[in-house]
This record gives structure tokens, C-alpha cells and sequence, in this order.
């Protein structure tokens, strides 16, 4: 098992139909979905030669912390769906190779047995902005206590995706699988994933959220915010002016709306537009270390993996995340010495600059 593929053939054999379908499955068509993935084809390396890469450096520094290599664990819903350890593999899976992981306000797992499990772990809590604010405050507060460093705001599902693969299957969470995290900061309350109400928490969520919900979070934390979900220039300047610290480009794994352009094909514009303003972060379609290599080429300071995470625990729990990200670095390393590049901080930065100054990745039309 030498690529993410293989984790993602092995792991998804362990699964029934309709999890498999829930974790791989897109919005509409599922255009965007593999979009994400072949995107990163259209993009071509021009690499420098006799350079000394005896010694490369993978560490990055995201949000004055630093980590060991620029990839990190996105936040994904309910991973006990995948294997009975869940959040709690990951995040050890996560500490283990000195990385970060983005625990989701979803998540089977609550902060406090995350925080348990993974004392030494960097760690970012996801949330939305919910209809009810007690429950978002409530998030807030409790990761604030565990030590959390950051908190991620999604910003491009204020209303459910169109789940259309989800919506056939019939996808419910198991019977012994339960939005532990979410329970916890609303107790009496029982949250669930239903197929027939178009998933989780339709009823929490609100069509009306604005930029003005976003300057609520900076009333109630003084906890860096980072903006999930952006794919324009505009998106990332307005999250610049509302307070963010960074953003993540990207379309939510291609699970909301069908349509929009792939992550990495919409990264050199947000940027162009505030990367030297604020960190700007990429998720979506990276299945392997020369992904990575291509999207720290074109601008971004680390990248967040999902569903290779997800595939890595239905493979084998902890161990599966600790080879999926063992994979991921290994390739990501042997990338760069190719390219003639150093790496750390300051490679990527040179690597970006020079994208941008000299085309150095070429897009291929």
C-alpha cells in the first residue's frame, strides 16, 4: 500500500453501501466533486536542477504555531462512521506526526475526549454560525477551555448541499454513532443525520446568516478566525475586513453546490487578492504529497485533507491515519528535492513567489 488510492480501494471495502456513498458521494452530478481531483493534473512543474535538497525542511508555521509538515486533518462530520475510534484515532494519528487537525462541530467525539486523547495536539474548532447562538457560543467556549487555538467558520453551506448520492442510499447514522460534540453543547437536545430532511441539522442552520454573524464570533472570542469555504477574490477580501486571520479556499469537498470551480483552480486568486494580508489555506482533491507541492506552489501556506483521512480509518483506525499521512509526507518531501526546492516556510514562500513573478507551474490549457 505505497498511495492514497490504495487506502482509499482498501479502506472503502470495509464500509456498506450507503457510508461508502455518504463519505464518497458530491452535490448534484458531482461535477465539482471530481473536479477537485483533475484540476490538479492541469497543473505542470518547471523544476530547478543541481540544487543541494541533501537536508529539505518540511515545517510551516500556521498561525504563529508551528507544525512539521504543511498538511493537516479537515474537519469531517460523524468519523465514527468510519471506524469505532473516530475523532480519537485521528487526532492521535494527527499528534503523532506533529501536525493540525480541525475537529469538526459534528463530530462523533466531544472536544474534551479529543483534547483527552491528544493533549499535545494543535488543534482548530470547526463551527457554523447556527440559527440557535447558544449552541455556537457554547462550541466556542468549550474549545476555548480544552485550548484550541482557532476557530473555523464555515461559510458556504448556511443552508444543506444538494447530497444527492447521500439522498439515494439512504444514508443514516448508525444506531451506536451520535453528534457527541453538539449533544454536549446542547444537552437534552438529539441531533442525527436524516436523508429525508436533507442531513444534518436543517433545522439549525439559517438562510439568513451575513458577514455582520461574522463579526459576532469576534464579540465573543479572541481566538483567531479562520474563513472556510472561499472560492472568489471577494469572498477573501470580505472575510479579510470582517475580522479573519485566515481563509481556506475551498467548496466543501465538492458536497454543497455543483458548478463551482475546483479548489486549487480557484487558489491563485484569493491569493493574489489577500495572501500577503492575511494565511490563506486550500482543502479539496488532494490525494497525494505532489498535489500538495503544486498548491504551496500556488500560494498556500498548508493544505487540509478530508475524505483520504475518513478512507485511512475504515483501513485500519489509527494506523490507517498515521499511513495516510506517512504517505502524504514521504511524497510531498520526494516532491520537492525533485523540484529542486529546500522547502520549510521560507521555500514555500520562494516557491510561491516565483509561481507567481515566473510562471514557474504552468497551467496547461
Amino acid at each position: 500500500m505505497t498511495t492514497i488510492a490504495d487506502v482509499q480501494r482498501l479502506g472503502e471495502a470495509k464500509l456498506d453501501d450507503a457510508i461508502r456513498g455518504y463519505i464518497g458521494g458530491g452535490a448534484g452530478e458531482e461535477q465539482t466533486l471530481g473536479e477537485n481531483i483533475t484540476a490538479f493534473r492541469r497543473f505542470r512543474f518547471r523544476p530547478r536542477v543541481l540544487v543541494d535538497v541533501s537536508m529539505p525542511s518540511t515545517s510551516t508555521v500556521v498561525l504563529r504555531e508551528t507544525i512539521a509538515f504543511p498538511i493537516g486533518l479537515a474537519p469531517t462530520a460523524a468519523q465514527r462512521i468510519a471506524h469505532v475510534e473516530g475523532e480519537i484515532a485521528a487526532a492521535q494519528a494527527a499528534q503523532e506526526a506533529r501536525t493540525l487537525m480541525i475537529l469538526s462541530s459534528m463530530s462523533s467525539t466531544t472536544i474534551e475526549d479529543v483534547r483527552s486523547s491528544a493533549p499535545d495536539l494543535l488543534l482548530w474548532q470547526q463551527i457554523y454560525l447556527f440559527r440557535n447562538r447558544s449552541l455556537t457560543e457554547s462550541l466556542v467556549r468549550r474549545a476555548e477551555k480544552q485550548g484550541f487555538a482557532a476557530i473555523v467558520v464555515t461559510i458556504d453551506a448556511s443552508i444543506p448541499g444538494q447530497a444527492a448520492v447521500a439522498a439515494k442510499s439512504q444514508f443514516c447514522l448508525p444506531n451506536d454513532v451520535t453528534l457527541a460534540n453538539l449533544e454536549a453543547s446542547l444537552p437534552g437536545h438529539s441531533f442525527s443525520y436524516d436523508a429525508s430532511s436533507e442531513g444534518y441539522l436543517p433545522k439549525y442552520r439559517s438562510a439568513s446568516v451575513t458577514w455582520d454573524d461574522v463579526l459576532w464570533l469576534r464579540s465573543i472570542t479572541s481566538l483567531p478566525r479562520v474563513a472556510k469555504g472561499i472560492l472568489t477574490a471577494q469572498a477573501a477580501i470580505d472575510a479579510l475586513r470582517h475580522g479573519a486571520a485566515g481563509v481556506i479556499v475551498s467548496n466543501h469537498g465538492g458536497r454543497v453546490l455543483g458548478g463551482t470551480p475546483a479548489a486549487i483552480e480557484a487558489l491563485p486568486e484569493v491569493v493574489a487578492a489577500v495572501g500577503d494580508r492575511l494565511e490563506v489555506y486550500v482543502d479539496g482533491g488532494v490525494r497525494s504529497g505532489t498535489d500538495v507541492a503544486k498548491a504551496l506552489s500556488l500560494g498556500a501556506r498548508a493544505v487540509f485533507v478530508g475524505r483520504p483521512v475518513l478512507w485511512g480509518l475504515a483501513y485500519n483506525g489509527k494506523r490507517g491515519v498515521n499511513k495516510v499521512l506517512s504517505i502524504l509526507q514521504d511524497e510531498f518531501v520526494h516532491t520537492i528535492q525533485l523540484l529542486g526546492q529546500k522547502g520549510g516556510q521560507q521555500g514555500t514562500q520562494y516557491i510561491a513567489r516565483r509561481v507567481r513573478a515566473h510562471n514557474t507551474t504552468t497551467r496547461l490549457s
